[in-house]
């Protein structure tokens, strides 16, 4: 897997990086009825249509099992994947 530096290679790369997790978190923090568990989040993540499919891909391999409170709970979990 390619870490974010390798991923991330100029400005332009930066600024869609920035737009995407935006709009991934604005997903967790709106279209998620917590508590949830793992599986809840990630059905809940598939359908964010307006995110790469990669990063869609990623995300539901990357969240571990457990049940979480919050969107920030979510993001710290995945926070340790990175």
């Amino acid at each position: 897997m390619k870490s974010l530096n390798e991923k991330l290679k100029s400005n332009h790369d930066v600024n869609i990086f920035m737009t995407t997790l935006s709009d991934e978190l604005g997903h967790l923090k709106n279209h998620v009825k917590y508590p949830a568990n793992r599986k809840q989040v990630t059905e809940a993540c598939n359908n964010m249509m307006d995110v790469p499919a990669a990063d869609r891909e990623w995300f539901v391999k990357a969240l571990p099992e457990g049940t979480y409170k919050s969107a920030d709970e979510v993001v710290s979990a995945i926070l340790k994947k990175v």
